[in-house]
């Protein structure tokens, strides 16, 4: 597991480095690291039938520690970034895949 974690948290260092980030929500260059966490493998319900669940590993939360907002989570079996959600219930809602962490991060 935590050769994932390492591999996950080198390719996130190497976006941010090489690239803008360009969010609506508040997160900039100066603040990613408050948003950032040490990435956590988890179960995403799909929006339309919960009882259809993905396994993706979160790395970032809109609002940290607060159990809501977006989520930006790593697929390993695509080796791509997905945005998901907080649910009231205190579910992780999958809203889709979309490819690089900083492409997933501008977009949300």
């Amino acid at each position: 597991m935590n050769k994932i974690k390492k591999r996950i948290s080198e390719n996130i260092r190497q976006e941010i480095e090489n690239n803008p980030i360009d969010n609506w929500h508040g997160i900039t260059s100066d603040n990613i690291e408050s948003h950032l966490i040490s990435p956590v493998f988890e179960t995403y319900c799909d929006p339309m039938d919960e009882k259809v669940t993905y396994s993706y590993w979160t790395i970032l939360e809109e609002f940290p520690g607060d159990k809501s907002g977006y989520t930006i989570f790593f697929d390993p079996a695509e080796n791509e970034f997905g945005l998901g959600m907080h649910s009231k219930s205190d579910q992780m809602i999958f809203l889709g895949i979309y490819g690089s962490f900083i492409e997933v991060l501008n977009g949300m």
